[in-house]
């Protein structure tokens, strides 16, 4: 799904965070910075064992409204949040790498309230069961146009090897793997980006930014209140598609 030269997959895996670390950060900051905030329902989360933190949500409103909406200076919110007691025990015991990792998926979601992101959250019923199922999709909030890039709708992706995909398959957790041709191994897509859901006429793509982060390259102009969709691959939903859900199918 997403192409480009293939690598060695050893050699990307030794550089990329493990599956398991990504999923526990990206099922903290859905709650904290998504649900726990303005979403009326709760996104999906990678892990069955997750537990709602203890952390004020007007404490992290005012962080956000002070840092990122007045001012546009998420590495201050940044700066305040890691001060906080629950970030200063959850940090407590990993190394330095760990711990920059963290501040880079946690800015990947501050980045969402940046007043120039041009897009937020939304909900749909669409892909879930006889449209009972509530789920997140991506809107835009400005008009965007064609080859413009989101840099600030980013996603990250960890390697999996077979054990690891057979392991999400098995406990349905297996909604955010695509196969990158890039990293030539499948893997696991997490961040805001994530809630971008497919459509086979979509008006975005997936571009690479840098090593492991993923965003969006728009392919059709975008009309503000729009749904921002990118397309997975040909037989993601089946042979061909056959089972897919999208807007275009449904025409």
């Amino acid at each position: 799904m997403l192409s480009n030269t293939s690598n060695n997959a050893k050699e990307n895996k030794d550089n990329l965070m493990n599956f398991k670390v990504l999923s526990r950060y990206d099922d903290l900051f859905t709650d904290i910075f998504l649900d726990n905030m303005f979403l009326w329902f709760a996104t999906i989360k990678m892990n069955n064992d997750h537990r709602k933190p203890r952390v004020a949500n007007q404490t992290i409103l005012d962080i956000i409204q002070r840092n990122i909406l007045e001012k546009a200076r998420p590495m201050d919110a940044v700066t305040e949040l890691l001060a906080l007691g629950y970030f200063k025990h959850y940090l407590m015991a990993k190394n330095q790498k760990q711990v920059q990792e963290f501040i880079q998926h946690m800015k990947r979601y501050l980045y969402m309230y940046m007043p120039n992101a041009g897009y937020e959250v939304g909900d749909t019923r669409r892909y879930g069961s006889n449209g009972r199922r509530v789920e997140a999709c991506l809107v835009a909030t400005k008009d965007w146009q064609v080859g413009d890039e989101m840099r600030l709708l980013t996603g990250m992706i960890a390697c999996l090897d077979p054990k690891d995909d057979a392991e999400l398959k098995k406990g349905n957790r297996d909604f955010s793997v695509m196969w990158s041709t890039r990293k030539n191994c499948s893997c696991l897509f997490l961040g805001p980006a994530r809630f971008a859901n497919h459509d086979c006429d979509s008006n975005c793509k997936f571009i690479s930014l840098g090593q492991n982060s993923i965003t969006f390259k728009v392919l059709k102009n975008i009309k503000c209140g729009e749904e921002i969709t990118v397309y997975y691959g040909k037989h993601y939903f089946g042979e061909n598609n056959c089972e897919c859900r999208c807007i275009t199918c449904e025409k």
